[in-house]
Order: structure tokens, then C-alpha cells, then sequence
């Protein structure tokens, strides 16, 4: 699994907090990756999600343009992952 999500405090206290839960239910974290708040270009990073083969991307954003950005370019992408994303706006 991978955790992502908004470089600020709000999204490393929710990568840390499901990190937690992952882990203790047998999960391996492959990545874990902080974008800076007003990022919308997930392609690079999707391409690695995608190379390492993610079955789970989970993450948190405040911003409703990121989030929905993110989401959006996850099946242009080709990720085959489930996404848990948890959006505040």
C-alpha cells in the first residue's frame, strides 16, 4: 500500500495515523510520499505507484482541486489500487 497526501501537518498526521492501522493489520507500506499543497500533477508520482504495483493508495488533502485531481488521474494512469481519499473542504 501507499500512503499519500498534502505536505502539511493535517496530511502527515493522517499518513501517520492510517500508516499505524495499515501496518498493524499485516499491510507493507511501499511508498510514502508529501506533495506540496496546491500540486495537481500526479502523473509522475501515479507512474510510480503503478511501476511498484499499489493495490491501496490512501492520503487526506484539504484542497478540493487537489484531491479531486488525484483522483481523477488515477485511472489515466492505469493504477489498478483501491483509493481511500479523505478530503476535507
Amino acid at each position: 500500500m501507499v500512503i499519500y497526501g498534502e505536505d502539511t501537518d493535517w496530511g502527515r498526521i493522517f499518513g501517520v495515523g492510517i500508516k499505524k492501522k495499515f501496518v498493524e493489520s499485516g499491510w507493507e507500506v511501499v511508498s510514502e510520499d508529501y506533495v506540496p499543497l496546491t500540486q495537481t500533477d500526479f502523473y509522475p508520482i501515479l507512474g510510480k505507484y503503478k511501476k511498484i504495483g499499489a493495490s491501496v493508495l490512501s492520503g487526506s488533502s484539504t484542497s478540493p482541486p487537489r484531491l479531486s485531481a488525484f483522483v481523477k488521474q488515477v485511472p489515466e494512469v492505469g493504477v489498478k489500487a483501491v483509493v481511500i481519499a479523505d478530503g476535507l473542504g
